[in-house]
């Protein structure tokens, strides 16, 4: 008796955001930029600061953006996706900088160990 447990979807989630009316159009070059230096090891960056320099509607859509991927990945849906991923293990080997090419073995070799 008591309580009773709900998931609660990612749409409810964001229905509950308060709404920010911007003006104009982000520049997604920057926006996915961005995020993209969020999750690239070798990116020195000072985000933080980054974010505070950013004109507010490329501020809003990084944030929006950043909330969507984390309500995504929260779902139950993506559980065998975050699995695969935990058992990723980047080989250095297989970047190489001198050549310009990501890989110097074939691909197949990323496999290894995944499950599918």
């Amino acid at each position: 008796m008591g309580s009773s447990s709900r998931t609660i979807s990612g749409s409810e989630i964001v229905a509950k955001q308060p709404m920010v009316v911007l003006q104009g159009v982000p520049d997604f070059a920057e926006v996915y930029s961005f995020i993209g230096s969020v999750f690239d090891p070798e990116t020195r960056l000072d985000h933080v600061e980054k974010l505070k320099e950013m004109d507010p509607i490329n501020f809003e859509t990084v944030l929006l953006l950043m909330r969507n991927l984390t309500v995504n990945l929260s779902n139950p849906e993506f559980e065998s996706a975050r699995k695969a991923l935990s058992l990723y293990v980047v080989n250095t080997e297989l970047l190489s900088v001198t050549t310009g090419s990501f890989f110097q073995n074939s691909t197949s070799d990323l496999n290894k160990g995944i499950s599918h």
